[in-house]
């Protein structure tokens, strides 16, 4: 004849049991679907999560071709959700001043993302430092999310002359070239981890919390 004692020790081992069985596959659920994105899912999620407020962002990309086809799929896709992909080239113009253009795209329409491409021609007039000194302003009027494609150089001399500007970035999505290699990155700036708020809205200090 089984004891009580001995049905509870049964019963305990068999709970036990269950629950060793059942980890394995929630552990699996656990795991961040982030892993398995690429840097272009990330991308698109990044400017579907700010759609209609400001965030700042950078591309790092050698490959100008490659660039190219970034920015075209992008904007496909962005069209798709009613988000237009409004493109400022600075190739062949040296710039001092980007928060009047960054105003005049974003006045137009309120469902749009701002890609920024070619600053290499503007970097050794006074373009970082006005971003660096305007960077309050051009948070509290752009609302919509701010990507620069840059080369590795370009994103040295980001972090080395306009680190305010620099600081507010909510992360760096990495392109690598044909030959999926990567250039070298100090760890001076490399990126932060890459979160998606859950909020609708961010006050300007719980941004600042969050950076």
């Amino acid at each position: 004849m089984i004891s009580p004692s001995s049905r509870g020790q049964s019963r305990v081992l068999l709970v036990a049991k269950r629950q060793e069985r059942k980890k394995p596959g929630n552990e699996a659920k656990r795991k961040p679907a982030e892993a398995s994105l690429t840097e272009f899912d990330k991308l698109l999620r990044f400017i579907l999560a700010f759609r209609g407020r400001f965030a700042l962002a950078f591309m790092r990309g050698e490959d100008r071709k490659q660039r190219e086809g970034v920015l075209a799929s992008l904007g496909d896709l962005l069209k798709e959700k009613k988000i237009e992909l409004r493109h400022i080239d600075l190739t062949y113009r040296e710039v001092t001043d980007l928060l009047s253009g960054l105003r005049e795209e974003c006045r137009q329409n309120a469902d749009i993302a701002i890609v920024v491409t070619g600053i290499e021609a503007s970097l050794k007039g006074p373009f970082l430092a006005s971003l660096n000194i305007q960077r309050d302003l051009i948070s509290q009027e752009i609302k919509c999310p701010i990507l620069f494609w840059v080369s590795t150089f370009a994103l040295n001399l980001f972090a080395r002359e306009a680190p305010d500007f620099y600081d507010f970035r909510y992360t760096v999505f990495h392109f690598k070239d044909a030959g999926g290699k990567e250039a070298y990155l100090p760890e001076a700036i490399f990126p932060r981890p890459y979160f998606i708020p859950s909020e609708q809205g961010r006050s300007s200090d719980e941004r600042a919390a969050y950076l």
